[in-house]
């Protein structure tokens, strides 16, 4: 997986202000990518760089990390349901609910499933 470390502005280290991250990248066409730095950065370089692309974002602060999963786009979302499993909720461009789909785990890689269209 190719690595961008993108350059330290600050030195202040304000938990919760711009932390230091990794997104970790798998976009729809091409190769997965891994991109460090601080985040606004880093989320800013992400959403240039890639029309659509499954994210895995891992925020440190203190020796301490925290993730989530996030597409870039519009039109995706993804949350974890209560019986464990994670949803993929594909939208219309209206905010209307076109298909969900569950994924027991996460896949790292983008998947045709994600490509629903109207």
């Amino acid at each position: 997986m190719r690595t961008i470390s993108l350059p330290r502005t600050s030195n202040v280290k304000v938990p919760g202000g711009n932390p230091y991250c990794m997104y970790f990248v798998y976009p729809e066409h091409g190769e997965p990518i891994l991109v460090k730095g601080e985040w606004s950065k880093v989320d800013s370089y992400v959403r240039l760089q890639y029309k659509t692309a499954l994210v895995r974002q891992t925020f440190w602060c203190q020796g301490k990390s925290r993730g989530l999963w996030s597409f870039v786009g519009q039109r995706r979302s993804v949350c974890k349901a209560v019986d464990g499993k994670w949803i993929v909720t594909i939208h219309d461009g209206g905010g209307e609910k076109l298909r969900r789909i569950k994924f027991r785990r996460m896949p790292h890689k983008w998947v045709p499933e994600f490509n629903f269209r109207k």
